[in-house]
Protein backbone atom coordinates (compact mmCIF):
# COMPACT_ATOMS: atom_id res chain seq x y z
CA UNK A 1 0.00 0.00 0.00
CA UNK A 2 1.21 3.66 -0.80
CA UNK A 3 3.20 4.89 2.25
CA UNK A 4 4.62 8.22 3.21
CA UNK A 5 8.24 9.03 5.49
CA UNK A 6 9.42 11.70 6.78
CA UNK A 7 12.64 13.39 5.47
CA UNK A 8 15.68 15.95 6.16
CA UNK A 9 14.91 18.47 4.33
CA UNK A 10 17.65 21.11 2.29
CA UNK A 11 17.43 24.81 2.27
CA UNK A 12 19.08 27.81 0.03
CA UNK A 13 20.46 31.50 2.45
CA UNK A 14 18.19 34.67 2.14
CA UNK A 15 21.08 36.20 -0.62
CA UNK A 16 19.76 33.77 -3.15
CA UNK A 17 17.65 35.22 -5.77
CA UNK A 18 13.79 33.57 -6.51
CA UNK A 19 13.81 30.73 -4.19
CA UNK A 20 12.70 30.42 -0.42
CA UNK A 21 14.68 30.95 2.89
CA UNK A 22 14.44 28.54 5.74
CA UNK A 23 13.79 30.72 8.82
CA UNK A 24 13.90 27.26 11.14
CA UNK A 25 17.06 25.56 12.58
CA UNK A 26 15.88 21.99 11.74
CA UNK A 27 16.96 21.24 8.11
CA UNK A 28 19.89 20.37 6.54
CA UNK A 29 22.84 22.06 5.02
CA UNK A 30 22.70 22.08 0.98
CA UNK A 31 26.88 22.58 1.13
CA UNK A 32 26.79 19.30 3.20
CA UNK A 33 25.90 17.58 -0.28
CA UNK A 34 27.69 19.58 -2.52
CA UNK A 35 31.77 19.36 -3.33
CA UNK A 36 32.89 23.30 -2.92
CA UNK A 37 32.39 25.06 -6.08
CA UNK A 38 30.03 23.48 -7.56
CA UNK A 39 26.76 25.38 -8.77
CA UNK A 40 22.63 23.86 -8.83
CA UNK A 41 21.79 23.69 -12.37
CA UNK A 42 20.72 26.79 -13.11
CA UNK A 43 24.39 28.22 -11.58
CA UNK A 44 23.12 29.29 -8.42
CA UNK A 45 25.94 28.96 -5.77
CA UNK A 46 25.54 26.57 -3.30
CA UNK A 47 25.29 27.99 0.36
CA UNK A 48 27.74 27.24 3.09
CA UNK A 49 25.53 27.62 6.10
CA UNK A 50 25.25 24.33 8.46
CA UNK A 51 22.11 24.32 10.59
CA UNK A 52 20.85 21.70 12.94
CA UNK A 53 19.39 18.12 11.41
CA UNK A 54 16.45 17.04 12.06
CA UNK A 55 13.61 15.16 9.81
CA UNK A 56 9.82 15.78 9.72
CA UNK A 57 6.75 15.87 7.17
CA UNK A 58 5.97 19.56 5.41
CA UNK A 59 2.83 21.23 5.25
CA UNK A 60 2.68 23.50 1.56
CA UNK A 61 0.03 25.97 1.40
CA UNK A 62 -0.40 27.95 -1.62
CA UNK A 63 -2.25 30.72 -2.46
CA UNK A 64 -2.87 32.18 -5.74
CA UNK A 65 -5.71 33.70 -8.13
CA UNK A 66 -6.75 32.28 -11.04
CA UNK A 67 -6.82 33.37 -14.77
CA UNK A 68 -10.33 34.85 -13.86
CA UNK A 69 -9.18 36.62 -11.05
CA UNK A 70 -10.59 34.51 -8.50
CA UNK A 71 -8.81 34.05 -4.95
CA UNK A 72 -8.01 30.29 -4.28
CA UNK A 73 -5.62 28.18 -2.05
CA UNK A 74 -4.05 24.70 -2.09
CA UNK A 75 -2.87 22.77 0.98
CA UNK A 76 -0.93 19.60 0.85
CA UNK A 77 1.90 17.22 2.73
CA UNK A 78 5.31 16.86 1.18
CA UNK A 79 7.18 13.53 2.07
CA UNK A 80 8.95 10.66 0.60
CA UNK A 81 6.69 7.89 -1.50
CA UNK A 82 7.37 4.33 -0.16
CA UNK A 83 7.35 2.77 -4.18
CA UNK A 84 8.73 -0.35 -2.97
CA UNK A 85 6.20 -3.91 -2.42
CA UNK A 86 3.08 -3.59 -3.23
CA UNK A 87 2.26 0.16 -3.44
CA UNK A 88 -1.13 1.12 -5.06
CA UNK A 89 0.59 3.70 -7.19
CA UNK A 90 -1.15 4.89 -10.75
CA UNK A 91 1.00 6.96 -13.65
CA UNK A 92 -1.22 9.48 -15.36
CA UNK A 93 1.44 10.30 -18.32
CA UNK A 94 4.59 9.40 -20.41
CA UNK A 95 7.20 11.21 -20.44
CA UNK A 96 9.77 12.00 -23.01
CA UNK A 97 12.98 9.98 -22.79
CA UNK A 98 15.10 13.17 -23.95
CA UNK A 99 13.27 14.92 -20.12
CA UNK A 100 14.19 11.99 -18.08
CA UNK A 101 18.12 12.39 -19.50
CA UNK A 102 18.20 15.52 -18.13
CA UNK A 103 16.64 14.79 -14.68
CA UNK A 104 19.17 12.68 -14.41
CA UNK A 105 22.46 14.98 -15.42
CA UNK A 106 20.99 17.60 -13.52
CA UNK A 107 20.11 15.08 -10.26
CA UNK A 108 23.85 13.45 -10.90
CA UNK A 109 25.53 16.97 -11.16
CA UNK A 110 23.61 18.42 -7.89
CA UNK A 111 22.83 15.29 -5.64
CA UNK A 112 19.38 16.98 -5.24
CA UNK A 113 15.57 16.49 -6.26
CA UNK A 114 14.96 20.14 -5.88
CA UNK A 115 11.24 20.16 -6.82
CA UNK A 116 8.23 17.23 -5.85
CA UNK A 117 6.63 15.13 -7.71
CA UNK A 118 2.82 15.87 -7.19
CA UNK A 119 0.48 13.37 -6.31
CA UNK A 120 -3.21 13.29 -5.64
CA UNK A 121 -5.48 10.76 -3.48
CA UNK A 122 -9.13 10.32 -3.33
CA UNK A 123 -10.52 12.34 -0.09
CA UNK A 124 -13.89 12.57 -0.19
CA UNK A 125 -13.57 13.87 3.46
CA UNK A 126 -11.14 16.19 3.03
CA UNK A 127 -9.22 14.27 6.34
CA UNK A 128 -6.05 15.08 4.84
CA UNK A 129 -6.93 19.25 4.88
CA UNK A 130 -7.88 18.38 8.42
CA UNK A 131 -4.63 16.65 9.28
CA UNK A 132 -2.69 19.54 7.92
CA UNK A 133 -4.67 22.74 9.65
CA UNK A 134 -3.70 20.82 12.93
CA UNK A 135 -0.19 20.61 12.01
CA UNK A 136 -0.61 24.67 11.08
CA UNK A 137 -2.82 25.43 14.41
CA UNK A 138 -0.85 24.14 16.69
CA UNK A 139 2.81 25.21 15.41
CA UNK A 140 5.03 27.81 15.67
CA UNK A 141 4.37 31.02 12.21
CA UNK A 142 5.54 29.35 9.13
CA UNK A 143 9.18 28.13 8.46
CA UNK A 144 9.03 29.18 4.95
CA UNK A 145 7.11 32.68 3.46
CA UNK A 146 7.57 33.37 -0.55
CA UNK A 147 6.03 35.37 -2.60
CA UNK A 148 6.53 35.02 -6.20
CA UNK A 149 4.61 36.06 -9.01
CA UNK A 150 2.58 32.88 -9.01
CA UNK A 151 1.03 33.41 -5.50
CA UNK A 152 2.00 33.42 -1.74
CA UNK A 153 4.03 29.90 -0.80
CA UNK A 154 4.22 28.84 3.06
CA UNK A 155 5.57 26.03 4.72
CA UNK A 156 5.20 24.19 8.26
CA UNK A 157 7.75 21.88 9.38
CA UNK A 158 5.81 18.87 11.29
CA UNK A 159 7.55 17.76 14.52
CA UNK A 160 4.95 16.36 16.76
CA UNK A 161 5.22 12.33 16.15
CA UNK A 162 1.52 11.86 16.78
CA UNK A 163 0.44 13.95 14.21
CA UNK A 164 3.23 12.21 12.18
CA UNK A 165 1.74 9.35 12.26
CA UNK A 166 -1.59 10.45 11.90
CA UNK A 167 -0.78 11.71 8.52
CA UNK A 168 1.13 8.07 7.58
CA UNK A 169 -1.75 6.59 8.98
CA UNK A 170 -4.47 8.20 6.53
CA UNK A 171 -1.96 7.62 3.03
CA UNK A 172 -1.89 3.68 4.01
CA UNK A 173 -3.87 2.26 1.79
CA UNK A 174 -4.62 4.94 -0.68
CA UNK A 175 -4.14 5.02 -4.22
CA UNK A 176 -2.21 7.59 -5.00
CA UNK A 177 -1.77 9.34 -8.71
CA UNK A 178 1.50 10.65 -9.55
CA UNK A 179 0.28 14.13 -11.72
CA UNK A 180 3.24 15.90 -12.63
CA UNK A 181 6.76 15.83 -11.88
CA UNK A 182 7.14 12.72 -13.76
CA UNK A 183 10.27 13.25 -15.55
CA UNK A 184 11.98 13.19 -11.85
CA UNK A 185 10.00 10.29 -10.87
CA UNK A 186 11.61 8.09 -13.69
CA UNK A 187 15.14 9.38 -13.85
CA UNK A 188 15.04 8.57 -9.59
CA UNK A 189 14.07 5.10 -10.73
CA UNK A 190 16.78 5.09 -13.51
CA UNK A 191 19.20 6.03 -11.03
CA UNK A 192 18.44 3.56 -8.32
CA UNK A 193 18.01 0.93 -10.74
CA UNK A 194 21.58 1.54 -12.27
CA UNK A 195 22.55 0.89 -8.84
CA UNK A 196 20.52 -0.91 -7.21
CA UNK A 197 18.27 0.75 -4.19
CA UNK A 198 19.58 -1.02 -0.79
CA UNK A 199 17.39 0.57 2.01
CA UNK A 200 18.91 3.46 4.25
CA UNK A 201 20.48 3.52 7.55
CA UNK A 202 18.18 4.18 10.30
CA UNK A 203 16.15 0.40 11.24
CA UNK A 204 13.81 -1.54 9.19
CA UNK A 205 11.04 0.93 9.12
CA UNK A 206 13.65 3.33 6.70
CA UNK A 207 12.77 4.15 3.18
CA UNK A 208 14.28 3.01 0.21
CA UNK A 209 16.53 5.59 -1.74
CA UNK A 210 13.86 5.39 -4.38
CA UNK A 211 11.29 7.22 -2.60
CA UNK A 212 10.83 10.36 -4.43
CA UNK A 213 10.36 13.63 -2.64
CA UNK A 214 6.43 13.85 -3.57
CA UNK A 215 3.79 16.74 -2.64
CA UNK A 216 0.46 15.42 -2.05
CA UNK A 217 -2.87 16.57 -2.52
CA UNK A 218 -6.46 16.06 -2.58
CA UNK A 219 -7.34 15.35 -5.83
CA UNK A 220 -10.88 16.54 -5.11
CA UNK A 221 -9.52 19.73 -3.29
CA UNK A 222 -11.48 22.92 -5.65
CA UNK A 223 -7.28 24.23 -5.46
CA UNK A 224 -6.58 21.03 -7.43
CA UNK A 225 -6.33 22.41 -11.03
CA UNK A 226 -4.64 21.27 -14.28
CA UNK A 227 -3.19 23.64 -17.34
CA UNK A 228 -3.22 21.80 -21.02
CA UNK A 229 0.10 22.00 -22.70
CA UNK A 230 0.74 23.46 -26.15
CA UNK A 231 3.18 20.97 -28.37
CA UNK A 232 5.43 23.39 -30.83
CA UNK A 233 7.21 21.69 -33.74
CA UNK A 234 10.21 22.74 -35.38
CA UNK A 235 9.30 21.37 -39.07
CA UNK A 236 7.31 19.27 -40.90
CA UNK A 237 8.43 17.62 -43.86
CA UNK A 238 7.00 18.46 -47.13
CA UNK A 239 4.38 20.29 -45.49
CA UNK A 240 1.04 22.18 -46.73
CA UNK A 241 -1.59 23.30 -44.92
CA UNK A 242 -4.12 22.68 -47.83
CA UNK A 243 -2.91 18.85 -48.48
CA UNK A 244 -3.16 18.48 -44.09
CA UNK A 245 -6.99 19.87 -44.43
CA UNK A 246 -8.11 17.61 -47.63
CA UNK A 247 -6.25 14.52 -45.55
CA UNK A 248 -7.83 15.64 -42.11
CA UNK A 249 -11.12 16.51 -43.40
CA UNK A 250 -12.29 12.41 -43.62
CA UNK A 251 -12.22 12.54 -40.24
CA UNK A 252 -12.50 16.21 -38.78
CA UNK A 253 -14.43 19.31 -38.49
CA UNK A 254 -11.97 22.03 -39.40
CA UNK A 255 -13.31 25.45 -38.49
CA UNK A 256 -10.77 28.46 -39.01
CA UNK A 257 -10.80 32.29 -37.68
CA UNK A 258 -8.41 33.89 -39.94
CA UNK A 259 -7.26 38.00 -39.20
CA UNK A 260 -5.75 40.27 -41.28
CA UNK A 261 -2.99 41.85 -39.97
CA UNK A 262 -1.75 42.50 -36.53
CA UNK A 263 -4.67 44.48 -35.33
CA UNK A 264 -6.98 41.77 -36.16
CA UNK A 265 -5.06 39.34 -34.65
CA UNK A 266 -5.95 39.51 -30.61
CA UNK A 267 -10.30 39.38 -31.85
CA UNK A 268 -9.75 36.38 -33.51
CA UNK A 269 -7.41 34.51 -30.78
CA UNK A 270 -10.04 35.40 -28.28
CA UNK A 271 -12.88 33.62 -30.17
CA UNK A 272 -10.42 30.60 -31.75
CA UNK A 273 -9.55 30.54 -27.94
CA UNK A 274 -13.23 30.42 -26.71
CA UNK A 275 -14.33 27.81 -28.73
CA UNK A 276 -11.11 25.41 -27.79
CA UNK A 277 -12.63 26.12 -24.78
CA UNK A 278 -16.00 25.49 -25.09
CA UNK A 279 -15.87 22.63 -27.69
CA UNK A 280 -13.72 20.86 -25.33
CA UNK A 281 -16.31 20.03 -22.65
CA UNK A 282 -18.17 17.40 -25.41
CA UNK A 283 -15.72 16.99 -28.16
CA UNK A 284 -12.09 15.84 -28.72
CA UNK A 285 -10.66 19.15 -29.90
CA UNK A 286 -7.23 20.07 -30.81
CA UNK A 287 -6.31 24.04 -31.93
CA UNK A 288 -3.46 24.96 -34.21
CA UNK A 289 -1.39 27.48 -35.66
CA UNK A 290 1.26 28.00 -38.69
CA UNK A 291 4.07 29.59 -39.38
CA UNK A 292 3.29 31.42 -42.40
CA UNK A 293 -0.54 31.76 -42.00
CA UNK A 294 -2.54 34.53 -40.25
CA UNK A 295 -5.27 32.25 -39.41
CA UNK A 296 -6.23 29.64 -36.20
CA UNK A 297 -7.27 26.47 -36.65
CA UNK A 298 -9.85 24.04 -34.86
CA UNK A 299 -9.44 20.26 -35.56
CA UNK A 300 -12.63 18.83 -33.63
CA UNK A 301 -12.68 14.50 -34.09
CA UNK A 302 -15.78 13.86 -35.66
CA UNK A 303 -18.42 11.82 -33.00
CA UNK A 304 -19.53 9.27 -35.34
CA UNK A 305 -15.62 8.55 -36.41
CA UNK A 306 -15.44 5.09 -36.73
CA UNK A 307 -12.99 4.69 -33.44
CA UNK A 308 -11.13 1.75 -35.17
CA UNK A 309 -10.30 3.78 -38.55
CA UNK A 310 -9.36 6.29 -36.17
CA UNK A 311 -6.79 5.22 -33.60
CA UNK A 312 -4.05 2.55 -33.61
CA UNK A 313 -4.66 -0.68 -32.16
CA UNK A 314 -2.40 0.05 -29.16
CA UNK A 315 -4.25 3.10 -28.36
CA UNK A 316 -7.42 1.04 -26.10
CA UNK A 317 -10.31 2.24 -23.94
CA UNK A 318 -10.68 5.69 -22.40
CA UNK A 319 -7.54 6.65 -23.63
CA UNK A 320 -9.48 7.50 -26.96
CA UNK A 321 -11.40 10.18 -25.40
CA UNK A 322 -8.25 12.31 -24.47
CA UNK A 323 -7.41 15.35 -26.46
CA UNK A 324 -3.73 15.07 -26.48
CA UNK A 325 -3.93 11.07 -27.46
CA UNK A 326 -6.03 12.65 -30.24
CA UNK A 327 -2.96 14.87 -30.98
CA UNK A 328 0.09 12.39 -30.54
CA UNK A 329 -1.45 9.23 -31.92
CA UNK A 330 -3.41 10.95 -34.67
CA UNK A 331 -2.60 14.16 -35.91
CA UNK A 332 0.79 14.04 -35.02
CA UNK A 333 1.51 9.97 -36.26
CA UNK A 334 -0.70 10.01 -38.67
CA UNK A 335 -1.23 13.06 -41.14
CA UNK A 336 1.96 15.22 -39.85
CA UNK A 337 5.82 13.73 -39.57
CA UNK A 338 7.62 16.11 -37.42
CA UNK A 339 11.37 16.61 -38.45
CA UNK A 340 14.10 14.98 -35.96
CA UNK A 341 16.25 17.45 -34.32
CA UNK A 342 18.69 15.05 -32.37
CA UNK A 343 16.05 13.89 -29.83
CA UNK A 344 13.61 16.34 -29.75
CA UNK A 345 11.34 16.62 -32.61
CA UNK A 346 9.01 18.41 -30.36
CA UNK A 347 9.00 21.37 -27.27
CA UNK A 348 6.22 22.20 -25.01
CA UNK A 349 5.11 25.34 -23.46
CA UNK A 350 2.38 25.88 -20.41
CA UNK A 351 1.34 29.49 -22.26
CA UNK A 352 -0.65 29.07 -25.62
CA UNK A 353 0.20 32.80 -26.23
CA UNK A 354 4.48 32.10 -26.14
CA UNK A 355 3.13 29.12 -28.42
CA UNK A 356 1.69 31.57 -31.01
CA UNK A 357 4.28 34.07 -30.90
CA UNK A 358 7.28 31.80 -31.15
CA UNK A 359 5.37 30.42 -34.95
CA UNK A 360 4.62 33.82 -35.38
CA UNK A 361 7.63 34.93 -35.05
CA UNK A 362 9.17 31.56 -37.61
CA UNK A 363 10.97 29.96 -34.51
CA UNK A 364 8.79 27.11 -34.95
CA UNK A 365 6.49 25.72 -37.96
CA UNK A 366 3.44 24.95 -36.04
CA UNK A 367 1.82 24.92 -32.34
CA UNK A 368 -0.95 22.63 -31.03
CA UNK A 369 -2.98 23.95 -28.30
CA UNK A 370 -4.75 21.76 -25.69
CA UNK A 371 -7.43 21.99 -22.72
CA UNK A 372 -6.77 20.14 -19.68
CA UNK A 373 -7.90 16.70 -18.99
CA UNK A 374 -11.28 16.18 -17.08
CA UNK A 375 -9.83 15.18 -13.87
CA UNK A 376 -12.14 12.06 -13.30
CA UNK A 377 -11.43 10.98 -16.63
CA UNK A 378 -7.79 11.17 -15.67
CA UNK A 379 -8.74 8.87 -12.31
CA UNK A 380 -10.68 6.51 -14.53
CA UNK A 381 -8.05 6.08 -17.15
CA UNK A 382 -4.94 5.46 -14.84
CA UNK A 383 -6.68 2.78 -12.69
CA UNK A 384 -7.34 0.92 -16.07
CA UNK A 385 -3.66 1.32 -16.21
CA UNK A 386 -3.42 3.80 -19.37
CA UNK A 387 -1.86 6.91 -19.23
CA UNK A 388 -2.08 10.19 -21.10
CA UNK A 389 1.20 11.24 -23.82
CA UNK A 390 3.80 13.40 -22.50
CA UNK A 391 3.19 16.57 -21.13
CA UNK A 392 -0.71 16.79 -21.43
CA UNK A 393 -1.05 18.66 -17.92
CA UNK A 394 0.70 20.08 -15.69
CA UNK A 395 -0.52 21.41 -12.57
CA UNK A 396 -2.14 24.63 -12.35
CA UNK A 397 -0.08 26.97 -10.65
CA UNK A 398 2.88 24.91 -10.58
CA UNK A 399 4.39 24.41 -6.84
CA UNK A 400 7.63 26.21 -6.84
CA UNK A 401 11.10 25.00 -7.43
CA UNK A 402 13.35 24.76 -4.40
CA UNK A 403 10.71 25.41 -1.86
CA UNK A 404 11.83 21.57 -0.13
CA UNK A 405 14.81 19.91 -1.25
CA UNK A 406 16.04 16.52 -0.59
CA UNK A 407 19.51 14.81 -1.15
CA UNK A 408 19.33 12.18 -3.59
CA UNK A 409 21.01 8.84 -2.43
CA UNK A 410 21.35 6.08 -5.09
CA UNK A 411 23.30 5.71 -8.06
CA UNK A 412 26.44 7.35 -6.40
CA UNK A 413 24.83 10.25 -6.44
Amino acid sequence: MADVFPFRAIWFPTHTAGVAHWSSESVEPLSRFCTAGTASQDNTPWPQESPDEKEGLFIYRQDFKTEAGLDKSRLGLIGLLDCAGDAKIYTTQDTEPFGVEACIEGITKTGVQESPVIAGVEDVHFELEKLLERGMASNRPPDVELEPSEGEHRIWKIEDPTLIEDVRAFFRGKDCFLLDGLHTYRALRRLCDREGSGQEKGGPDAPAPLCPMTMFLNYLDFGVNFRGVSVLIKEMADFSINDLALRMNTLFDIKTYPFDGPSALPRALTDFREDLRVEGFTDRVVGGCFRGLDQFFLFTLRNDADAEKVFLPDVRGLARGFDSTVLRRVILERYIRPVESGCESLEYTWSPEEAIAAVRAGKFQAAFLLNPPNKRKLLRLARDGLRLPPGAARLEPPVHKRLVMKKVSCGGV
